[in-house]
C-alpha cells in the first residue's frame, strides 16, 4: 500500500516494520540541513532535489534503528535516519516538508509549542526562525512540491 509519512509518520513507519524509535540524542529544531545518502541520491523520492536540503525540523524523538529491508535515504549531523524507503511504495521523512508560514505561525501561537521553541531556541531564536522561514518559503514550497509529486509517481507504479 502506498505510504508517505512525515515526522511522527516517519517514526510510526519504522516502528511498525520492526525498527526502533526513541528520544533524540539531540533534538532538532529550526531550519537545518539534511544530506541525501547514496541511496537517497538515486531514489525516485528525491528526484530533482539537491544532495543537501535545508529543512524545517522540530522533533525530540527519532528513528534509532531502521527496519530490516529498508533503505536510509537521508541523514543529518544529529539524526542518522532522516528519510526511509521500504520497498517501492512506502517512504518517510523526519523533517517537515508540509509546513507553510501560516502553519508555523499557528504553531508559535500555541503556548505548549511556543514554550518548547523558547526552551530550545530562546525568544530571539523564535523571531529569527520565523524570519528565516518567511525568507525561505519559496525554497520550502519547491522542495515539498517535488517530494509530493515524486511520491505520487512512486505510488502509481
Amino acid at each position: 500500500m502506498p505510504f508517505f509519512g512525515l515526522c511522527l509518520g516517519h517514526q510510526l513507519l519504522a516502528e511498525s516494520l520492526g525498527g526502533t524509535v526513541g528520544p533524540a540524542d539531540k533534538p532538532e529544531v529550526g531550519i537545518l540541513p539534511v544530506q541525501l545518502t547514496a541511496a537517497g541520491r538515486h531514489s525516485p523520492l528525491f528526484k530533482g532535489l539537491k544532495p543537501i536540503i535545508e529543512c524545517t525540523q522540530g522533533h525530540g524523538a527519532e528513528v534509532k534503528t531502521a527496519p530490516a529491508g529498508s533503505e536510509i535515504l537521508a541523514e543529518s549531523p544529529d539524526c542518522r535516519i532522516q528519510a526511509l524507503a521500504y520497498g517501492s511504495h512506502a517512504y518517510s521523512v523526519q523533517f517537515h516538508s508540509e509546513l507553510t508560514l501560516d502553519i508555523i505561525d499557528a504553531c508559535l501561537e500555541l503556548p505548549e509549542y511556543k514554550a518548547d521553541f523558547e526552551a530550545m531556541m530562546g525568544t530571539e531564536g523564535i523571531a529569527l526562525f520565523r524570519e528565516e522561514s518567511e525568507r525561505r518559503t519559496p525554497m520550502f514550497e519547491d522542495c515539498a512540491k517535488a517530494l509530493y509529486e515524486n511520491w505520487a509517481q512512486c505510488a502509481l507504479k
